[in-house]
């Protein structure tokens, strides 16, 4: 390794730079504080003048400028998650019982087709708990935002679903999954 004496960018002091970095545009400055310091004084100025930190007020300002937030996304995923959590914990014998179906999310095409071939079908419910109920086969579970709608894939494997002898719900909190599983799982006590 073989270095050359030189003066910092930032505060001129003299220190030992590594020819390799600097061969790469690195070492220039005597420390990384003093590379960061001078990447603030380069980065901020423009024709010139230094780069004015911003107040509180204004960032606030420019945060709160855009016309429309975007929208928060995964949101049903993160309630899916801690559904999940809570059965696992409430009901860790049935673990192995309660899976997602992995239908949605993005594939390339490639992907999709060979998905399509393997049996993925459009609409099928977000979860399913294989255990018979209450006279249900099973117990099937998608889930949606407060305003979230189902598709007409998912009204119609809503529909044979039923037809084939499984419970079929729309859940929306925590509270109404914890509450349709609690029913589903103990049908004597509901409607006695």
């Amino acid at each position: 390794m073989a270095t050359v004496l030189r003066n910092c960018d930032n505060c001129g002091r003299l220190y030992e730079a590594d020819t390799r970095n600097l061969a790469r545009g690195w070492g220039k400055c005597c420390s990384k504080s003093c590379a960061a310091t001078l990447r603030e004084k380069s980065a901020g100025t423009k024709q010139g003048k230094p780069a004015r930190r911003l107040t509180y007020d204004e960032l606030v300002a420019r945060a709160n400028a855009t016309e429309k937030k975007a929208k928060p996304r995964h949101i049903e995923s993160h309630l899916q998650r801690n559904c999940f959590t809570w059965f696992r914990l409430q009901y860790p014998r049935l673990r192995l019982l309660l899976f997602a179906v992995p239908n949605g999310g993005f594939r390339n095409k490639k992907e999709a087709g060979i998905m399509k071939a393997e049996g993925v079908t459009a609409g099928v419910a977000d979860v399913i708990l294989l255990i018979p109920s209450g006279g249900f086969a099973s117990l099937c579970v998608e889930f949606k935002t407060e305003d979230g709608r189902q598709r007409a894939t998912q009204k119609e494997w809503q529909t044979a679903a039923e037809g084939a002898g499984n419970k079929y719900v729309i859940v929306r909190s925590f509270d109404e999954f914890k509450e349709q599983i609690e029913t589903y799982l103990t049908p004597d006590k509901n409607n006695g």
